[in-house]
């Protein structure tokens, strides 16, 4: 998202094009997709997300901006889910004996 900062840690010719070209390229995306934002328009519906008292208790439910939507098809696949715990455990140095739980199963007694 342009403005953001988001390209500063990249080499010169990536930072020039991205500070070059980021505003007019978001002009032109946004034609063609609605879920393109300005840093304004993205930090309201954060907030939204966050003060909301009508949203209160919400979770595991996706926005685009102000909107809910359905989360993709692939977020759905347990397998790749159970994967991905298990990786991101491994990063994070826990062992088996550390891991809590994993998606789709119950937190034991």
């Amino acid at each position: 998202m342009p403005g953001t900062g988001l390209a500063r840690g990249d080499g010169p010719a990536a930072r020039f094009a991205w500070y070059s070209l980021g505003w007019p390229l978001r002009w032109s995306i946004r034609r063609l997709s609605a879920n393109v934002h300005h840093p304004e328009e993205s930090g309201r519906a954060l907030a939204r997300l966050v003060l909301d008292p009508a949203l209160e208790g919400v979770s595991g439910r996706d926005f685009e901006g102000p909107t809910e939507i359905r989360s993709s098809a692939e977020s759905y696949e347990e397998a790749k889910a159970a994967a991905l715990w298990e990786q991101s455990a491994e990063l994070v140095g826990l062992g088996r004996e550390e891991v809590v739980r994993r998606p789709g199963t119950a937190m034991p007694a």
